[in-house]
């Protein structure tokens, strides 16, 4: 083909001719010789020649450089003749295509189907386990990427921990809001055969094939308090209020006379015979009522004047207690 090539160019001025008129001869006479149309649809160059193999026409071509260039077939069935009898060949740009593979990304020209071509055609072997990003058999297109990723394996054994579990409980007798670790958590280990896929060199995924518990993990034993404690007392609800004073010696809405530690509510917050805890005041009985004393409201009873006056008006906390 070369030696065809190189006397075609070397007849001067009569081929540049010739070649104006859009026809090459790849031989002047013999029997066989086939006549090809090589088209992009825009521009048409026949070639008559030897050539069984009309892919390699492109080798004799001076319009379609084989560097940039593919030949594709209309149809399955093969090439089709135009009116005058030659075979024609459509002719298309190679296009480019970014490959990366082994840590290099390179963009090449190429005119074939599939990525797996492509692959052959740039002498990059896949192996059984690589994966290939669209896939072998995906098609390819204009600004194609195409990513082979090596995949590697190895099986290793390994020891890994156990972690303890904790588990809480209630305990009635201690205070609200704390805790008290009766067992003490142990962590457990176990050993793994575990598989490792790398991919170009990469740790991807483990897959445990084979597993075995060594040490089991001791649970974890926390009690925390649900006993809700002020000043040693233990109470089962808590209210901010509003809180006056008032003088003792009254008939309560119990039926007896006030003394100092009873305390008027409103029966709907705090009902009537309830034990009550104010820090500042103390243990309260809560066994009257007044129209004034509404929602958080408290009057507190006190023995003298003087402290009713030095009380005031203020909020303060109430303990419903247990």
């Amino acid at each position: 083909m070369g030696g065809l090539r190189k006397q075609l160019k070397s007849r001067g001025a009569p081929l540049a001719v010739f070649l104006a008129a859009g026809v090459l001869t790849c031989a002047l006479a013999g029997i066989g010789r086939e006549t090809y149309e090589l088209t992009d649809g825009k521009i048409v160059e026949t070639i008559t020649c030897f050539e069984e193999d009309p892919y390699a026409l492109l080798g004799y071509s001076e319009q379609f450089s084989e560097e940039t260039y593919y030949i594709w077939p209309t149809s399955e069935d093969g090439f089709e003749r135009s009116e005058s009898g030659a075979v024609q060949l459509p002719v298309h740009q190679k296009f480019a295509v970014q490959l990366t593979a082994d840590g290099q990304t390179t963009e090449v020209l190429s005119g074939v189907s599939t990525v797996q071509s492509v692959l052959q055609e740039n002498g990059i072997a896949v192996g059984e386990d690589d994966v290939v990003k669209p896939g072998l058999h995906k098609p390819v297109s204009e600004a194609c990427s195409i990513q082979v990723i090596r995949v590697t394996s190895e099986v290793t054994e390994q020891t890994v921990k156990l972690k303890f579990q904790t588990e809480e409980t209630e305990n009635n007798d201690l205070e609200y809001g704390k805790k008290k670790t009766v067992q003490k958590g142990q962590n457990g280990k176990k050993w793994q055969k575990v598989q490792i896929t790398y991919y170009d060199g990469e740790e991807h995924a483990r897959e445990v094939l084979e597993e075995k518990i060594l040490e089991q993990p001791v649970t974890q034993i926390v009690e925390k308090g649900t006993a809700r404690m002020i000043d040693g007392h233990r109470y089962r609800e808590k209210y901010t209020m509003e809180a006056t004073a008032y003088h003792s010696g009254s008939i309560t809405a119990l039926g007896f006379i006030g003394y100092e530690g009873v305390v008027a509510v409103d029966p709907d917050i705090i009902p009537l015979g309830s034990r009550v805890y104010i820090p500042g005041y103390g243990e309260g009985y809560a066994a009257d009522t007044g129209g004034s004393i509404q929602g958080h409201r408290i009057d507190l009873c006190m023995a003298s004047h003087q402290r009713i006056y030095e009380f005031g008006r203020r909020n303060i906390t109430v303990y419903l207690l247990e």
